[in-house]
């Protein structure tokens, strides 16, 4: 019998690390946009993404909330659900799942074994292969209905090959500027890319410099368009900003209600269970009781602005925050969200993409914060943990949330 090409999980995601450009290693240079590469390896697979219903999701923001949610609320409602999204906080695996269960490491190593050849004579991106991937392991499971994020944008993404029940666009704000354009119209001109021919198309909420982008491509499409309305609904996920993601959720379940028998009671049900449901995480995740910490995605000004405003339900308490940003970001416009009371913990985290202190720095010298830089996480954290906070957001990186919870697991 011929020798695999990998032996373990480890060696061939490794390989997908190292050999083939990634956005989450090494930003834009590995962003590789069109459509072609994607659908000739789908075809190749045999087509998997025309084999499972699916729901498209695109956004700046909350696409991640929106799309656990409705995954908890179809899984209440005794549906087998796929969650496709994107980056990793740990471990390659939590980017696929199945009823909130992470996609097998032999699934990963089996479909890399066999088609690894194929990958390298196309040079298809990081993301090209996991999207192909997340399509096979939900056909061969024969999932229900499989909720797909895109990586980035829409239009160009490599997500967008499927034809979804409905797709949904969550809010839309500044981030990757580089690659989807600096003004909001610009960026949802991307995202409208998602909305396809005659299907029910979801908006989150209504923004004055988005609408008539999004209403423009959907009458060119023919494509039903409804706005989220935003209700209150009882949830596990804490922060206020929430509710936009839960109403967002709700009116796209209402898209397929019939075809489904969704019940309005279990959906609801759903709403309260979702980080159990579908293992959800570092979305305002409290990671520690005394002091209370707080874990949180928000890294660009519209996620970053929502978390100050959850900040402001803790009254007079001393707050700090660590944060560190990828090398990318608009870092001096976020610093400036930070009230001028909370001191700031800056670090760097084990990445290539990692903002280094001296151009932070740069971009810090004129706050009137009071501020601390560290090398790593770790040490930021001995020191946090050692002062008189009493609570402690973290926010900024995926990858600086893998090292939080490293460091609390052994804490």
């Amino acid at each position: 019998m011929m020798r695999p090409f990998f032996v373990t999980y480890q060696e061939a995601v490794d390989w997908l690390f190292q050999q083939i450009p990634n956005f989450q290693k090494s930003g834009g240079t590995a962003y590789k946009p069109g459509l072609e590469r994607i659908s000739n390896f789908c075809a190749y697979l045999g087509n998997p993404q025309d084999k499972i219903q699916c729901i498209h999701i695109a956004g700046t923001n909350g696409k991640g909330s929106v799309a656990h949610s409705m995954s908890a609320a179809l899984q209440m409602n005794e549906l087998t659900v796929g969650i496709f999204t994107s980056p990793h906080i740990s471990d390659f695996t939590e980017r696929i799942k199945i009823n909130g269960e992470f996609i097998t490491q032999d699934a990963v190593l089996s479909f890399l074994n066999e088609h690894h050849a194929y990958i390298e004579k196309a040079q298809l991106s990081f993301f090209e292969v996991t999207t192909a991937l997340a399509f096979h392991y939900f056909d061969a499971a024969q999932v229900d209905i499989a909720i797909i994020e895109t990586g980035m944008g829409g239009r160009l993404d490599s997500t967008n090959i499927i034809t979804p029940l409905v797709s949904v666009i969550t809010h839309i704000g500044l981030d990757h500027q580089q690659f989807l354009g600096d003004t909001l119209p610009l960026i949802a001109a991307e995202k409208a890319g998602i909305i396809k021919s005659g299907v029910p198309v979801v908006i989150g909420k209504k923004q004055i410099e988005t609408t008539a982008v999004f209403e423009s491509q959907a009458a060119k499409m023919n494509a039903p368009l409804t706005y989220a309305l935003q209700q209150q609904f009882k949830s596990d996920l804490m922060a206020h900003y929430q509710q936009e993601n839960l109403s967002t959720a709700y009116a796209a379940l209402q898209c397929i209600k019939k075809q489904f028998n969704l019940e309005d009671e279990l959906i609801k049900k759903g709403f309260e269970s979702i980080a159990e449901l579908t293992n959800f995480r570092g979305r305002f995740q409290k990671i520690n009781n005394q002091p209370l910490v707080i874990m949180d995605a928000a890294h660009n000004e519209d996620g970053v602005k929502a978390l100050t405003q959850e900040m402001e339900q803790f009254g007079d308490k001393k707050i700090t925050v660590l944060y560190g940003a990828s090398n990318d970001k608009a870092v001096e416009k976020i610093l400036q969200l930070i009230p001028k009371e909370i001191s700031i913990n800056f670090c760097e985290f084990n990445s290539e993409r990692s903002m280094r202190i001296n151009q932070f720095e740069e971009y810090s010298q004129d706050l009137s914060h009071q501020i601390n830089t560290f090398s790593s996480p770790t040490t930021a954290l001995e020191n946090i943990m050692k002062s008189e906070a009493e609570i402690v957001f973290i926010f900024g990186s995926f990858f600086l949330m893998d090292e939080v919870i490293r460091f609390f697991k052994s804490y």
